[in-house]
């Protein structure tokens, strides 16, 4: 079990509910002195569900901001090991005004992104293909949205599209000419973005020449530090 370098203690008051922690735990949540929770978010795949936040219905907040944590709730304290920093909140009246305050504490250290994002509506190849992804399944798909009347912003080309993670190139066998399908894209509306994640796996085309140049994260004796993830285990870029 690993060891952290900072412990914080916060006791519960008199009815106090807790929200947050490992979203897919929220079916357990909120939590309250009867509650008992142990969990521990390291090199865990619950790790990229984690927001580092908790809000209160009495007008608290704690946010961690290294997700790379351990949190116990038990006995009305909800005790959190952490090795970057920790922030509480307190005195925000209610629920809502708590996850106010943390959301525009968080906006200060962090990049906005481009307002289309989230006032355009999105179309996502996941939805409709899950990894099954192909040019001509995206080119139907487009059409669809287009022909039922359907307003759009974004076109998402999710996971599936490339030969191998951490070979960003498109796998031939799916896509014939992706210059010219994303060309159709543009020309009817669409905004393009693809989906693309950190990693690399061992059966990559560019692994060994990322390892040959350090350009992968290595464990202290000098060895390629792994991280499992839900599609597998991989190195990190």
């Amino acid at each position: 079990m690993k060891s952290f370098k900072n412990r914080t203690k916060i006791i519960l008051q008199n009815g106090e509910c807790f929200y947050g922690g490992i979203v897919r735990h929220g079916t357990v949540s909120p939590y309250t002195f009867s509650s008992e929770i142990n969990n521990q978010l390291s090199d865990t795949i619950e790790g990229d569900t984690f927001g580092g936040i908790f809000v209160s219905n009495k007008g608290r907040y704690i946010r961690i901001f290294n997700g790379d944590c351990r949190y116990e709730i038990k006995n009305g304290e909800i005790t959190i090991d952490y090795d970057g920093e920790l922030c509480l909140g307190e005195g925000y009246g209610t629920l809502k005004a708590a996850y106010a305050a943390v959301y525009a504490a968080s906006q200060k250290d962090s990049v906005k992104p481009p307002e289309f994002l989230l006032t355009e509506p999105q179309f996502c190849t996941w939805t409709e293909m899950d990894v099954n992804v192909t040019q001509e399944k995206i080119i139907e798909y487009v059409n669809k949205v287009v022909d039922y009347g359907f307003p759009h912003g974004i076109f998402i080309i999710d996971d599936g599209w490339m030969t191998e993670y951490g070979d960003w190139t498109f796998d031939k066998k799916k896509f014939g000419d992706p210059a010219a399908m994303v060309e159709i894209l543009h020309k009817l509306g669409f905004k393009v973005s693809m989906w693309l994640v950190p990693f690399i796996n061992e059966g990559a085309k560019d692994f060994s020449l990322l390892k040959e140049h350090r350009g992968l994260v290595l464990n202290p004796d000098g060895s390629i530090y792994k991280r499992k993830w839900w599609n597998g285990e991989s190195a990190l870029l």
